[in-house]
């Protein structure tokens, strides 16, 4: 029993050894290493990404390549810029804070030159330090996505705000973006509020995008007194287009997703709301939007504080950023603002001139929608009815009271923009649609392979009966450019659909299918149009089915108007097999010789209308070897077993017959000599003259064989207990 347990504690010990030394190199995702990792837009989202990332060690770069690269074979490398900072030297904020003590390196990164309607994936890489693999899909569609706001989730540590996030994944099915109007953290001075936040795997699959909140702008000192109301933290931690306001750079800007130009304002902390800073953003808004017109179709803007808010408490919303802001909405045309600080949900009717207007006449193409999100996070204040009685805020829910936490869904097409608003609970609060005031814009085309996309379009019909089928794409990469398909035979519509362009699922329904031509119509994004004739396969898979088993079947399935007119012709080899005809079109299916089995055939078959050939499919069958045995011959005693092996693809087609069972029997691939004599054991393929035959020749038992050896065997054990068991007494 000693020696058991020493040889299983040497197991254990070289088991635990293994695993520490003889592991993978790389290390496990280290926050101490890689940590508040952000994935933002660039200017054009479609082909630029932005990423941001906190380490304390030199030396790191990022490592990019498609989703689908598991293992990062292919990809790219991109050594990131590296700037050594902590808050020391620029405020005294909180000494025992991270953000104060603790010097690292932040490094920033532009990802260029990618493809739209892409999904990516990288990692941080520093040595054997490898982070875990975050995810992005670039911008490329021209209609019918989504996207998810935020606002004021504040309190990342008791996760209700991650919950939220989670919940809104579910709703929206995966975004790719996910915009916030601000105050992420409580004070954006404490780096543990920031951790909170973004140092969590649920950030970590979409592209990123923020307004700066009065929060991001705080830090306390050790007292709790609020000490500096600056963007330097928050311009540490995002890596946003550097393209706005001169003097809020990185904290103000726009980017493109899609058809939508998002615009981030900077309505900074109340203190400085009075700053010529403002004055400038305002201006450099006005002058963007103006210069931009033309290029998106949607105009969305997000910003912390809220023009119309419902919080009487912060008067200086109501004094200066709402004058200077709303005029150069309603002359820029700005269809949704999306903001929060309030912590009490609102939403205002269309409004024009701080006045309610509808959508009749000229008032269609002007006006702008003002939701205030409420919270994302765990921080509510009770409604102030009285404000919401102003004429200009549709009636809301009182979050705090019902102890909701919110976000928005916005699915974006040509048509319109949806704006639901969801609790916790997965709950509809609000609801409600904004028409577009720009056509349709015309996205890049560029990549676009025309007979990549005619290739990989096909059209299968269900059946005859319901005249019903689908247009499917199997890679589905160059729908990305398009954005309307027509599928039409003369003057009957088969399918007449936009294009929602989803990784998952490149199939359309089709309806009255009753013909063998058709033309698809393709709208590409820049309205292009191109259009392939197809002659439709008649045979339900798109593939003519040659299944093996007890026989050699042919099968397909075909639905075709006026049956009469149509025949089917069955070739092997050039051989006229069969003619099929009426109501054998429905469900045409034909078992062909198994002699078929072995060697390369062509199988034709031919749809013809009358006498002309309307279509053709081919399959060149490259068939089974010839069947073989391991042994020809087998010499064996009486007792004896060897092996006998034979080799043909398909493997239920062959039957094995011993011809004299007395002499051998034949199991699982063993011979095993029975008695003295000579057989054979015949191996034939069903339906076929194909024979193989192993001779076997058996002659008598020797040695300790058969019931002899048995008998020996017994004896021998009675003399080895008689013996032990004199010795023992």
């Amino acid at each position: 029993m000693k020696r058991v347990f020493k040889v299983l504690g040497i197991v254990l010990i070289s088991f635990v050894l293994v695993m520490i030394l003889g592991g993978t190199k790389v290390k496990a995702a280290n926050y101490d290493v890689f940590h508040l990792v952000t994935t933002n837009p660039g200017e054009d989202a479609s082909t630029t990404i932005g990423i941001n990332y906190h380490t304390y060690k030199t030396g790191s770069h990022i490592e990019y390549t498609l989703a689908s690269d598991t293992k990062f074979t292919n990809a790219k490398m991109v050594t990131p810029t590296e700037e050594l900072w902590s808050i020391k030297g620029e405020t005294n904020a909180d000494a025992n804070d991270t953000f104060y003590k603790k010097e690292r390196y932040v490094c920033r990164a532009t990802l260029t030159n990618l493809t739209p309607c892409t999904k990516y994936k990288y990692r941080l890489v520093n040595g054997e330090d490898v982070s875990n693999s975050y995810f992005f899909t670039t911008a490329g569609l021209t209609n019918d996505w989504s996207f998810v706001a935020l606002a004021d989730c504040q309190y990342g540590k008791n996760k209700v705000s991650h919950n939220m996030i989670r919940t809104m994944q579910e709703i929206a099915n995966n975004p790719a973006l996910v915009v916030c109007s601000g105050d992420m953290a409580d004070y954006g001075g404490r780096e543990e509020e920031v951790t909170w936040f973004l140092d969590n795997p649920v950030m970590q699959d979409f592209i990123f995008a923020s307004a700066p909140g009065d929060h991001e702008y705080w830090a306390r000192d050790l007292s709790g007194s609020k000490l500096f109301t600056t963007p330097v933290v928050y311009n540490h931690t995002f890596n946003n287009p550097k393209n706005g306001s001169e003097d809020m750079l990185n904290s103000n800007f726009y980017f493109y997703y899609n058809n939508v130009l998002f615009v981030m304002i900077d309505t900074d902390d109340s203190d400085t709301v009075q700053s010529t800073r403002m004055t400038k953003e305002v201006a450099w808004f006005k002058n963007t939007i103006k210069a931009l017109e033309g290029t998106y179709q949607y105009l969305v803007v997000l910003g912390h504080k809220s023009i119309y808010s419902a919080y009487s408490n912060d008067s200086r919303v109501f004094t200066k950023i709402r004058p200077q802001w709303y005029p150069v909405f309603d002359e820029c045309g700005v269809d949704l603002v999306i903001s929060g600080h309030d912590h009490m949900y609102s939403r205002t009717y269309k409004l024009y001139d701080n006045k309610v207007i509808d959508n009749k006449g000229e008032n269609r193409y002007k006006g702008t929608y003002y939701l205030d999100l409420g919270s994302s996070g765990d921080k509510t204040r009770e409604l102030e009815q009285a404000i919401l009685e102003d004429g200009l805020h549709v009636d809301g829910p009182d979050i705090k009271k019902l102890g909701w936490t919110l976000a928005a869904h916005v699915e974006v097409s040509e048509e319109n923009l949806v704006v639901t608003v969801y609790n916790q609970y997965k709950n509809v609060v609000d609801t409600f649609k904004i028409l577009p005031k720009r056509n349709p814009t015309a996205l890049s085309v560029d990549g676009f392979n025309q007979q990549e996309l005619f290739d990989d379009a096909k059209i299968t019909i269900d059946s005859f009966s319901t005249k019903t089928g689908s247009l499917s794409f199997a890679d589905g990469a160059m729908l990305k450019y398009v954005k309307h398909i027509k599928v039409a035979s003369d003057d009957i519509v088969c399918l007449d659909t936009k294009v929602n362009y989803n990784a998952n699922d490149y199939s359309y329904k089709m309806e009255n299918m009753s013909k063998v031509k058709y033309e698809i119509l393709f709208t590409l994004n820049d309205n292009t149009v191109i259009k392939k004739e197809f002659n439709c396969d008649y045979w339900g898979s798109c593939d003519v089915k040659l299944k093996v088993t007890d026989k050699m079947s042919l099968s397909w399935n075909a639905g075709i108007s006026n049956l009469s007119d149509y025949s089917w012709k069955i070739y092997v080899d050039d051989a006229l097999i069969k003619t099929l005809k009426s109501s054998d079109l429905m469900l045409a299916g034909l078992n062909l010789s198994n002699k078929y089995l072995v060697g390369e055939h062509q199988i034709k078959i031919e749809l013809l209308y009358g006498d002309k050939v309307e279509d053709t499919y081919v399959i060149n069958h490259d068939g089974a070897g010839t069947l073989t045995l391991s042994k020809e011959s087998v010499s064996l005693k009486v007792g004896e077993s060897v092996n006998l092996d034979y080799d043909f693809e398909y493997d239920d087609l062959v039957k094995i017959k011993v011809a004299d069972p007395n002499i051998v029997s034949y199991d699982d691939g063993v011979i095993t000599a029975l008695a003295k004599g000579s057989t054979e054991i015949i191996f034939t393929v069903k339906d076929t003259d194909i024979v193989c035959k192993c001779t076997v020749e058996v002659g008598a038992g020797g040695g300790c064989k058969g019931t002899a050896a048995s008998d020996l065997i017994a004896l021998f054990s009675l003399f080895a207990i008689a013996f032990f068991t004199r010795r023992k007494h």
